[in-house]
């Protein structure tokens, strides 16, 4: 294993009860990079991720993950175990007895009950294997592990990993483990534009949320959600219009931007929405397909920070990271 970083999963489809709408949802996980050479066991080797659901196992041993401790958010279920499966996936898989049409970054195995044969007793963990793919630009295999972490914003997780052979002779399945460093998974987000009028369009965003600021305690009692949420992150979206013939894709010019205003929370996972108007006229039709008009939308986080120069003394001034982008064809 060479690295880890976060990983960005896109899925994009129309909405089935709106037919003049497009949703685009970003996902998040963890990208391995690997070390030449790959199938050194041979053909069908996998890259195996180890947990253990008896929570007995060294962390040196086993996959981890937990809650960001700078983040006011939902804290992760309890258990140290990653989110890599959907409850209704491993329901599909324990019926059929293999997993059945595996999505990008998702095992291709169910998870198999294996010994640690170069660990002392010999304990048993779960494994669930994942295909590796060549890029060829780097010339290295990777494995993509996508993961649901629900409504724990930027929690923290550490894989543990082997190169599994599903072929091989019992209890020789397993390389000795390694753990890759901690990562962050992104936040996942998804983006819905609808048109009802040929003059504007509806932008609606959806994800968990923390605070990265809380307020002073004499103001505890701020009823003002939208309020309270933009100290720690804000919502935008921007009507583009693609340069003339000829320019680069860096030159969209930009129109109509809108703070979007939250329009719905259950305490952790929210919804910003507004309607844009557009600077001309377009026909009613599902947005993705438009080449020269699209909506930018970006999320930015804030965060307390010091000042640039002189004592760190005072009020923390603010920084602002740009957690999410994407962009959206009308």
């Amino acid at each position: 294993m060479r690295d880890v970083i976060p990983l960005l999963l896109w899925e994009q489809r129309t909405e089935p009860d709106q037919p003049f709408a497009l949703r685009r949802t970003r996902r998040s996980g963890a990208r391995i990079w690997l070390e030449r050479p790959w199938f050194s066991s041979g053909d069908g080797e996998l890259l195996g991720v180890v947990v253990d659901a008896t929570g007995t196992l060294p962390p040196t041993l086993s996959s981890r993950w937990g809650k960001d401790p700078v983040l006011a958010t939902a804290v992760p279920a309890a258990t140290t175990l990653p989110p890599l499966v959907r409850p209704a996936d491993l329901l599909l898989t324990s019926v059929a007895g293999e997993v059945v049409d595996p999505r990008p970054g998702r095992p291709v195995t169910p998870f198999a009950q294996l010994p640690l044969v170069d660990v002392e007793g010999a304990p048993t963990v779960q494994v669930c294997g994942y295909r590796p793919e060549y890029h060829p630009g780097r010339r290295q295999w990777f494995v993509d592990v996508a993961m649901d972490p629900g409504a724990s914003l930027w929690p923290f997780v550490r894989l543990a990993v082997a190169r599994y052979q599903p072929d091989s002779l019992p209890r020789h399945e397993l390389s000795p483990v390694v753990v890759t460093e901690w990562v962050q998974p992104l936040p996942e987000r998804t983006t819905t534009l609808s048109r009802r009028t040929s003059g504007a369009v509806r932008v609606t965003v959806t994800g968990p949320v923390g605070l990265t600021r809380m307020p002073p305690r004499r103001q505890v009692t701020v009823t003002d959600a939208d309020a309270l949420l933009r100290a720690s992150r804000e919502v935008f979206a921007t009507v583009q219009r693609a340069p003339e013939a000829g320019g680069s894709d860096l030159e969209w010019v930009d129109h109509e931007q809108v703070r979007l205003p939250l329009a719905g929370t259950d305490g952790t996972v929210v919804t910003w929405s507004a309607e844009l108007e557009l600077p001309e006229e377009l026909p009613v039709a599902t947005p993705g397909r438009s080449k020269h008009w699209r909506v930018l939308v970006e999320e930015y986080e804030y965060l307390d920070a010091d000042p640039a120069e002189g004592p760190k003394t005072g009020t923390p001034g603010t920084e602002r990271r740009l957690v999410y982008a994407d962009h959206v064809p009308l």
